[in-house]
């Protein structure tokens, strides 16, 4: 009886760039299993765009990340493992976070989903095991959304948008801990008139990714200093260099 009181159940959402790469896959469940977690069933299933605001509600401060979720998590299929076994919240979160590390690129390919706690697992649990039983409104993903992805299964993440290695003078955009993703897309798209609106979320996640992204250059440093002033001017955390 002790230990059948102790018995847990949760789940992991594989993500579809963890299911189509099956080294990946593989991984996963042998951690599971080296865990000792038992994987009570599978399910595969493409989620709803409903669905993605269902269980991760956070996303929706931002209706542009959000329209990615979306493409991301709607566009090809998932596979839910619901588990059973003796362990906690931490155990799982622990596993996401060592795959993350290893092999994902970013918020929008980052393998797999685990419920960050008590409740969020007991939530997300009872929704996902009774999921047939609800019905969902229509929504839409946003227009620039579908482009952004668009452009991202052309160019890839860390595609070069700047073509300005050649410049004396290039600035570079940096990471930081206080704009939204969101201002920084639209602070570059009005400044820099040569990005658009989706070249510019792109550029701001790359800079996310990877800390620093080359973001523009320059023959005059008269023009590059007044470009990066302007950015500055509208917090955005800019570096510039001179290029020998």
């Amino acid at each position: 009886t002790g230990e059948l009181r102790k018995m847990k159940k949760s789940f992991i959402i594989i993500k579809p760039d963890a299911l189509r790469n099956n080294f990946i896959k593989k991984k996963i469940i042998r951690e599971i299993k080296q865990n000792n977690i038992t994987i009570e069933k599978k399910i595969k299933i493409r989620l709803t765009l409903e669905e993605v605001d269902i269980l991760w509600p956070q996303t929706r401060k931002s209706t542009i990340l959000n329209g990615l979720l979306k493409c991301y998590l709607t566009l090809e299929y998932s596979e839910v493992l619901f588990l059973v076994g003796n362990f906690s919240d931490e155990q799982l979160n622990d596993l996401k976070w060592k795959i993350r590390d290893e092999y994902a690129v970013c918020k929008f390919s980052n393998c797999l989903h685990t419920p960050a706690d008590e409740n969020e697992c007991t939530q997300q649990l009872q929704y996902l095991e009774n999921r047939n039983n609800y019905s969902h409104p229509y929504t839409e993903i946003p227009n620039t959304s579908l482009k952004i992805w668009q452009l991202i299964n052309v160019y890839g993440w860390n595609y070069d948008f700047s073509n300005c290695n050649k410049k004396k003078y290039v600035l570079y955009l940096l990471n930081d801990n206080y704009n939204t993703v969101d201002h920084v897309a639209e602070t570059i798209s009005n400044v820099l008139k040569k990005y658009s609106i989706e070249v510019s979320y792109i550029l701001a996640i790359q800079a996310e990714m990877n800390d620093c992204i080359l973001l523009d250059g320059f023959d005059n440093e008269i023009e590059c200093n007044k470009i990066k002033e302007i950015l500055i001017e509208n917090y955005l955390n800019i570096k510039k260099e001179v290029l020998s």
